[in-house]
């Protein structure tokens, strides 16, 4: 009879513990959260996923890009962001600047002058955008009211090479490689060959989202043609998991944060 009660009493310290925690989590995240923009998706869609999943999950989120007045391409624009940016605060930005032009498959695609010109312009004025993205993720990782900044790319973009805009911030930052293939990212119904790279503020993220590694036990295809650019666009469980970083910013670690693809397929 002792030890049964024993059970119970130690059984009712465990759930009372639990609840304490619980609250103690919930009321942490209301204080981080209180009156603060959680996210900003810079060089996005007017429909942007990510954005549209932080919303729809209860959170708040504001889109810059080209389409509501925020051309990265000129300095003007750039500093319109920035101005945006230090008047709202939000808590988490994202930003994905163009890295088709850089792409090697882009490069390997033109056969003609004409086509080569035109790529040529096309990545001058990727580049621009690029050099004022840069020292946008700069100035926001010494602003202390941005929790966390994302830099994302595709993982083969010569951006982030040797002589690539964001060379050297990959390299004196944390990082994350994302195999697309590990978030159900498909091509034609196969697993898709496509990685995006991550440049992150906090280890916390670039840990937690960098976790997933390719086990290499399987078929790799490349994407094709639209699928490069609907690619772009993120798998529903890296957005759940991404989001789930940004409301729930108590829980850090890989185990908590993240949600697997077989939980979300439903």
């Amino acid at each position: 009879k002792g030890s049964g009660l024993a059970g119970k009493i130690i059984s009712a310290l465990m759930m009372s513990a639990n609840a304490l925690a619980g609250a103690a989590h919930q009321t942490w995240t209301q204080t981080v959260r209180h009156g603060r923009l959680d996210f900003a998706e810079v060089c996005c869609t007017a429909d942007s996923q990510l954005a549209g999943e932080v919303i729809s999950r209860g959170g708040s989120a504001d889109r810059y890009s080209h389409w509501n007045g925020f051309d990265l391409t000129p300095r003007k624009g750039a500093e319109a962001l920035r101005d945006g940016l230090d008047n709202t605060r939000p808590r988490w930005v994202w930003i994905s600047p163009p890295c088709g032009p850089d792409s090697p498959m882009q490069n390997l695609n033109q056969k003609t002058e004409a086509q080569r010109e035109k790529l040529a312009w096309k990545r001058s004025r990727a580049h621009r955008i690029q050099k004022h993205v840069l020292d946008l993720v700069i100035w926001l990782q010494k602003s202390n009211w941005c929790e966390e900044v994302v830099l994302e790319q595709s993982s083969s973009c010569r951006s982030f090479g040797t002589n690539g805009i964001f060379g050297d911030l990959k390299y004196q930052s944390h990082g994350a490689l994302v195999p697309g293939c590990q978030w159900g990212l498909k091509s034609q119904g196969f697993l898709s060959s496509k990685s995006w790279y991550l440049v992150t503020k906090t280890r916390y993220t670039s840990d937690a989202l960098g976790a997933k590694s390719c086990p290499k036990d399987h078929y790799h295809k490349p994407l094709v043609r639209d699928e490069v650019t609907l690619s772009a666009g993120y798998t529903a469980p890296f957005r759940h998991a991404v989001v789930n970083l940004v409301l729930a910013p108590e829980r850090k670690t890989y185990e908590e944060t993240l949600v697997t693809w077989d939980s979300i397929q439903t």
